[in-house]
């Protein structure tokens, strides 16, 4: 149960890890960036021999944070509100779905909260500024924790000290919280007389942490918390456990979570359509379920990380980089920001006014579960954009190797593109004004089939053709 909340102010020396105030123009969009710590008291939960759950240490006390980003002007407020799970696999708080959506967040008039996920992200944070976030605090209330880590945990960056377990009910809290009008929420007028929905949004391990919810909360506990959910690159492999003490490996478990009861979309990359356990999660499409993977992105693009940081110090200063550590040349710049964007818009029309959206075949996938690749590299089936169906290179969802072993993980994962020739490009398309005819026409037969938004047209052809370009057309 959440006891307090408190706005951390910004000063000329402090401001919050993982702003998005300048790296986003938040001020010039017409957005306010706050954040704040919460006290409160969680339980940590255990498996029950008949596979059900029960608190193994109840009312541990914890201080967290979360981001808030929100209109400046509440009638510009949509009414939905989107909670997502930072993810941690980097060391700090990571807000990708933010930087993947962030674009329609913000024209759509959401309101954005990045909930802290786990407390392995508190040394980078203490680092750059320890006063800040002195106060920050996961104590473990199992006093044998030294020996009762299990292995499992460890790899996913658990320490003795602290519980990653205690998060299950700070994240229904946050959400029964910030849907209610009481004193705590720090919008509880922003949202009167609004239709509040709340989304539950997670990007790789964040996605993990999604199927750990459905399969042990949502219908259980959290049935209150959540309108719907959308499942971004989920990567299976890193589901967690109810808490860091037990010993089951996630992939040795049964992840596949029943039909949802509300509005699901689970997104995927060429990095993890198949791969990291995504095969043991996926559905079949259903009344609230829909599964859509992405032909050419990767999980880490160059839109995700060199283009989104580029005017960002504040990470370097802590020895944290999220430059591309590959070393095929290219590394893969498919901008997927518009079929997540897309999607986005349409699950908050199926939350709203009960519109299904369409369904898309999948990536065509052989017996061991690698991408089936055209003749041109790409792979068949899937989301497709004009990128892809009228390719200049071919696109990878991983690389081959890292330059620096310490980056193997996210190089691998960051994927790759090769062009085609000059020649090529120039047989195929001629010259780039036919290029773009044929961009811009695909570009609006997208947009009619919901792949695309009419607001990401402009952008979306001029990256096109500024990628033709750059390869020789």
């Amino acid at each position: 149960m959440i006891s307090s909340v408190k706005l951390i102010p910004v000063t000329e020396n402090s401001v919050p890890f993982t702003s998005a105030v300048k790296l986003c123009d938040l001020p010039q969009n017409g957005y306010v960036e706050e954040e704040y710590f919460f006290d409160g008291t969680a339980n940590v939960y255990e498996r029950t021999q008949d596979g059900g759950k029960q608190v193994r240490f109840s009312d541990a006390p914890y201080t967290s944070r979360f981001l808030l980003r929100r209109p400046a002007d509440r009638e510009r407020f949509s009414g939905n509100i989107i909670i997502e799970i930072m993810n941690s696999t980097p060391g700090h708080d990571l807000d990708r779905s933010w930087i993947i959506t962030r674009k329609q967040i913000i024209r759509g008039g959401d309101v954005y909260i990045g909930l802290l996920s786990k407390p392995n992200v508190f040394a980078p944070m203490m680092k750059a500024d320890p006063e800040r976030y002195a106060p920050l605090k996961w104590p473990n209330p199992d006093p044998d924790s030294e020996k009762n880590i299990s292995a499992a945990a460890l790899t996913w960056q658990a320490s003795p000290e602290t519980e990653n377990g205690l998060y299950w009910d700070m994240l229904m809290d946050t959400a029964r919280l910030v849907r209610s009008e009481d004193p705590m929420n720090p919008m509880s007028d922003f949202i009167k007389g609004k239709d509040v929905k709340v989304i539950l949004m997670g990007w790789s391990q964040s996605g993990g942490y999604m199927i750990r919810y459905m399969l042990d909360f949502a219908d259980k506990e959290g049935k209150d918390c959540f309108d719907g959910y959308f499942s971004m690159g989920s990567a299976a492999v890193a589901t967690p456990n109810l808490n860091q003490s037990e010993q089951t490996p996630p992939l040795e478990q049964n992840l596949r979570i029943a039909q949802p009861d509300r509005p699901f979309i689970d997104m995927h990359t060429e990095s993890e359509n198949a791969s990291f356990g995504t095969d043991m999660t996926k559905l079949e499409n259903g009344p609230f379920y829909r599964a859509y993977d992405i032909a050419g992105p990767s999980h880490d693009t160059t839109y995700s990380e060199e283009e989104y940081y580029a005017k960002d110090n504040y990470l370097k200063k802590v020895g944290l980089d999220m430059a591309y550590g590959g070393i095929d040349e290219y590394p893969n710049s498919f901008p997927y920001q518009f079929p997540y964007q897309a999607a986005l818009v349409a699950l908050e029309k199926w939350i709203r006014i009960g519109k299904a959206p369409m369904t898309v075949e999948p990536i065509q996938v052989d017996e061991n579960l690698k991408n089936v690749k055209d003749s041109d590299g790409n792979s068949i089936g899937g989301w497709r954009i004009p990128q892809i169906d009228y390719p200049v290179c071919a696109y990878y969802g991983t690389s081959t190797a890292a330059k620096n072993p310490d980056d193997t993980l996210t190089a691998f994962v960051y994927g790759h593109e090769v062009p085609f020739t000059p020649e090529e490009i120039k047989k195929r398309y001629t010259d780039l004004a036919t290029y773009r005819k044929l961009i811009t026409e695909k570009t609006d037969e997208c947009i009619e089939k919901g792949l695309i938004l009419e607001a990401d047209r402009e952008e979306a052809i001029e990256r096109a053709v500024a990628k033709a370009a750059a390869y020789g057309l």
